[in-house]
């Protein structure tokens, strides 16, 4: 995924298959969206953007966090992808 797949996904805004989280504390705040799309067919969780102000957050999420809390908190396991896109000194997982 590149910056200008991000920015696509964004105008055309929040649908059942399309989240943007501003920010993540915990996987408390992921994984009702992650629960709800694996058992939809699947979707895309977009965190470090705050679509309804189209303010580049960030986040210090990554890949091996990610991996981590699946593996921890999700039986079965749900198979899922990450793409990493920097802007500037900012990274949208």
């Amino acid at each position: 995924m590149q910056w200008v797949d991000v920015m696509q996904l964004a105008k055309r805004g929040e649908s059942a298959k399309v989240k943007f989280l501003s920010e993540i504390e915990s996987h408390d705040d992921l994984f009702p969206y992650f629960v709800g799309m694996a058992n939809n067919n699947g979707g895309k969780i977009i965190i470090g953007i705050d679509v309804k102000n189209y303010h580049l957050r960030g986040t210090f999420i990554d890949k091996e966090w990610l991996d981590q809390r699946v593996n921890d908190h999700c039986y079965p396991f749900v198979p899922f992808d990450v793409d990493v896109v920097n802007r500037g000194d900012k990274r949208i997982v």
